[in-house]
């Protein structure tokens, strides 16, 4: 199983390529881009994906776009805010939903080959959960996410 992670809505875009199990290459943007949290924290980033990072690690890995089997994207628009009344607080926040809700369509055009059915969304806090615990020696722990926020949470 061939995933590459991508972490893209706030800041600090990054992605992590794991190959059965095991990670492979995993990289910031700032990393190539050399732009301090790789883009600012706006809704209207949220688009800019960490372009540089996913090459790189597909090239450590000596993978091509079409032998992915999923790219995790760490945020499910199905648990964010729905368009309406309620984002009053932020005019912005359906404008990050609906580029969220088209990333599978702007990583096939990043990485031509790859199949944009094969995207899978990953509760950001989860993902946050996940990258910890997963990195770890201890298969048997607790973790403890503390993040500004997600999708409706913090």
């Amino acid at each position: 199983m061939i995933v590459l992670g991508i972490n893209a809505v706030f800041h600090d875009p990054a992605a992590a390529l794991v190959v059965d199990g095991k990670i492979v290459a995993a990289a910031e943007e700032e990393r190539f881009s050399r732009r301090k949290h790789g883009k600012p924290c706006v809704p209207f980033s949220t688009w800019e994906l960490p372009e540089a990072a996913g090459r790189w690690c597909l090239q450590q890995g000596g993978i091509t776009p079409e032998r992915i089997d999923a790219i995790s994207y760490s945020y499910d628009p199905a648990l964010a805010p729905a368009d309406g009344p309620q984002l009053w607080d932020n005019e912005y926040e359906a404008l990050r939903t609906f580029y969220v809700r088209r990333a599978p369509d702007h990583l096939a055009d990043l990485f031509p080959g790859f199949d944009r059915t094969k995207v899978r969304y990953v509760a950001h806090h989860a993902a946050h959960a996940a990258s910890a615990y997963l990195a770890g020696p201890y298969r048997d722990c607790s973790v403890l996410v503390m993040d500004g926020r997600g999708e409706t949470t913090s």
